[in-house]
């Protein structure tokens, strides 16, 4: 049985300083070559990721040779001091392995990618894929392998389709092992399904077939009321899974039309998904509202995440939940915007990163120091949440013509050195977006 619960929601008083000196440097420019073979940042959505050897892996959703994404790598040379980027994988005006890739991708054990697409699979557009890339012995040559197409035969899509930007988890993966290639890998899709708002799936290897089985696990808006979906639709973004094998995301739509976080307990019985928040359920959305990105896990059990708008100054906010599910608490730990043009950043997109000792570091999309960017609205920031207290550490557009970057949309990756790693969707020496290192 589905259960649903309004939870009130406790405003903190946050603190804000000022900027912190932080040395940032761009790694790559994407659209450096003809027709942007190399990618194009303007709709990325594939937050980076990291393997063993410590080389960054993402996607874009557009550009490569056909225009309809690619998987590139960005590795460090030690001997010549820089980063080095490569592209793996275009994928083709086929559609064969997909098309307009997106989301986090994972790595197994072996060095191989797995992600999914929005589109492909199929004849004409298709309804999403998910592949796996593999690198040959020296890694110098990728192929890409289909796994699964969703809704091959076009229907009403009852097991989903459109993947969209929440790619594939395991279990396992917060405590950063590697995937082992052979566990089941969950994930949601933008539509599709009994209820065609989207679905939460399971995909598991197929005995004796080089393809893999889905199983839905949820049908989202099995609760409609005119046009809202209560129990949300459309879960767009990363999933987050604890060791108790609980997987927590966003959807949007519910109660108040604003998103609202879930749970699904994949050892459960039954019906096992639980609303834990309805967004938009205080005042003036004071809780916050429209979180766009995926949930981060504390060693507490608490899920810390980001709404990009609600929050007392409506330009969204931080906030912590404690799961428990009827009885879950949020508490906003900042609003963004207290700051005259919204200084310290707005609109904060993407999964928060953590350190070892709790501190989170995210983006926003908007606001910050700048406001030369194409909106006049600022070019983005990248911030520190620490003890209570926001610090800007970076703020986009500084350079002319915002040539190093601006509008950043899918969170960081943080390494083990404390260097944090993202993308921006615009901007740059092309105007393409970019990848960037900031170091706190």
């Amino acid at each position: 049985m589905l259960r649903t619960s309004i939870l009130a929601a406790a405003m903190a008083v946050a603190a804000w300083a000022p900027a912190k000196a932080a040395t940032t440097s761009t790694l790559y420019d994407f659209c450096a070559k003809s027709g942007c073979i190399d990618g194009s940042g303007n709709m990325i959505t594939s937050p980076l990721v990291s393997d063993a050897r410590g080389t960054l892996y993402g996607m874009t959703t557009q550009g490569g040779k056909s225009n309809v994404g690619t998987i590139f790598a960005l590795s460090f040379d030690s001997a010549q001091g820089k980063w080095s980027y490569a592209s793996l994988f275009s994928f083709t005006g086929t559609f064969k392995y997909g098309a307009n890739p997106g989301g986090p991708l994972i790595v197994d054990t072996k060095g191989n990618l797995y992600g999914v697409a929005r589109l492909g699979g199929t004849g004409g557009f298709g309804t999403g894929t998910v592949f796996e890339l593999s690198p040959s012995a020296d890694r110098s040559k990728w192929s890409a392998k289909l796994l699964y197409v969703f809704c091959p035969n076009a229907d009403s899509c009852p097991a989903g389709k459109w993947p969209q930007y929440g790619g594939l988890i395991y279990a396992g993966q917060a405590s950063g092992a590697p995937y082992d290639g052979q566990s089941p890998l969950y994930g949601t899709t933008d539509w599709g399904g009994a209820n065609d708002k989207g679905v939460l799936f399971k995909l598991a290897p197929q005995a004796g077939s080089k393809l893999w089985t889905e199983t839905v696990l949820h049908d989202f808006c099995a609760q409609p009321s005119g046009s809202q979906c209560l129990d949300g639709g459309e879960p767009q973004y990363p999933l987050t899974m604890d060791a108790n094998g609980r997987l927590f995301g966003f959807a949007q739509y519910g109660l108040h039309d604003a998103g609202l976080v879930y749970q699904f307990d994949t050892a459960g019985q039954g019906d096992s998904f639980t609303i834990l928040h309805q967004f938009c359920s205080s005042e003036n959305c004071a809780d916050g509202a429209f979180p766009k990105g995926g949930l981060t896990l504390n060693a507490a059990g608490e899920l810390l995440g980001t709404t990009t708008d609600g929050g007392a100054n409506r330009r969204g906010a931080i906030f912590k939940l404690i799961p428990n599910a009827g009885a879950s608490q949020l508490s906003v730990l900042y609003a963004f915007c207290p700051q005259p043009d919204c200084n310290d950043g707005a609109r904060p997109y993407g999964t928060l990163a953590m350190d070892a000792k709790g501190v989170l570091y995210g983006t926003t999309a908007e606001g910050g120091l700048h406001k030369t960017d194409a909106k006049g609205v600022g070019g983005g920031t990248v911030f520190q949440f620490k003890k209570g207290t926001l610090r800007r550490l970076y703020s986009f557009c500084v350079q002319s013509n915002c040539a190093d970057g601006e509008y950043p949309q899918t969170g960081l990756f943080r390494d083990a050195k404390g260097n944090l790693f993202g993308t921006t969707t615009a901007g740059g020496k092309h105007g393409a977006g970019n990848v960037f290192e900031v170091t706190p």
